[in-house]
């Protein structure tokens, strides 16, 4: 982990919750997946904090319930979104999904090839393979 990120952990105002330091940095793998699959990027420190607190236990089903939600998420406007922290300390991930909503294959999910100004809307190759591993473990 670099200085910067380990410097900008330890400077910011953890000390008021029950979360360490330390946690946050073991947690940032999955942190950085649950980040690149929400569609709402607000309030990362808060999200950080709020994701700090679950039990790790419970991190692959939380990435699994986004990507099984993601396609729900991406065709209604951003701003009926509850915020990144407000969706993980409700425990939203055990929310079910809306009818007739097929949930998608990770394993069939191929990137989209997109010119380089046009941001990314497909999930990195890392994050997709961890999902299959995790799908294939069940």
């Amino acid at each position: 982990m670099g200085e910067v990120l380990r410097a900008a952990i330890f400077e910011s105002d953890l000390t008021a919750t029950s979360v360490k330091p330390q946690q946050l940095v073991s947690e940032l793998p999955a942190f950085d997946a649950f980040w690149t699959l929400y569609p709402k990027h607000v309030g990362k420190l808060d999200t950080r904090r709020a994701w700090a607190r679950i039990n790790p236990a419970l991190h692959n089903d939380i990435l699994l319930a986004c990507v099984n939600w993601r396609p729900i998420w991406l065709r209604i406007d951003p701003d009926f979104l509850p915020y990144p922290a407000t969706w993980l300390n409700g425990e939203r991930w055990e929310d079910e999904l809306p009818r007739g909503i097929a949930v998608p294959a990770v394993a069939a999910h191929k990137p989209a090839i997109l010119p380089a100004d046009v941001p990314r809307e497909t999930m990195p190759d890392r994050v997709r393979d961890a999902l299959a591993a995790i799908r294939g473990r069940r």
